[in-house]
């Protein structure tokens, strides 16, 4: 789904989606912040220049997980296959270009496509199998799983 609102704007109507899933959408603040002075990244900038990022981004992450529970339909779904589909989609990104450039350049464009095709497939498969709760990878990825439940 394409949408030209960002995430801090409800996106769909409400109990319209049964799985919400975003890969690169949070890192930006709703909220501006000044400036850090003492290093270009938040991890080690001294801690008096943190705080107002640390309030803004609580700020936002609560706004974001709010708007994105009144989207959720009641429930949910378990679906192991999305799962496994967007974890081998986030390893292709980074992988597919280093093990393509191993493969011999005796193989065609092609035959690349189909091997390496072939592995995903095989790598999503296995991933299906694991239990999403319990799922562990060397690639540093974070995931938060929120399922709405009516009281």
């Amino acid at each position: 789904m394409a949408t030209n609102t960002n995430f801090y704007k409800q996106v769909v109507p409400d109990e319209t989606c049964d799985v919400i899933f975003t890969s690169m959408t949070t890192p930006w603040l709703e909220d501006s912040v000044p400036p850090l002075r003492s290093s270009v990244f938040e991890v080690s900038a001294v801690e008096e220049e943190l705080r107002p990022f640390q309030r803004a981004s609580a700020r936002c992450w609560e706004k974001f997980l709010l708007l994105r529970a009144k989207e959720l339909k009641p429930e949910g779904v378990d679906d192991r296959e999305f799962f496994a589909a967007r974890i081998a989609e986030a390893h292709r990104v980074w992988s597919n270009a280093s093990f393509r450039s191993g493969l011999s350049d005796t193989r065609t464009e092609e035959e690349k496509d189909a091997v390496l095709d072939q592995f995903y497939d095989i790598f999503r498969r296995r991933v299906a199998e694991c239990d999403p709760a319990t799922y562990r990878s060397e690639y540093l990825m974070s995931r938060l799983i929120v399922q709405k439940k009516m009281i």
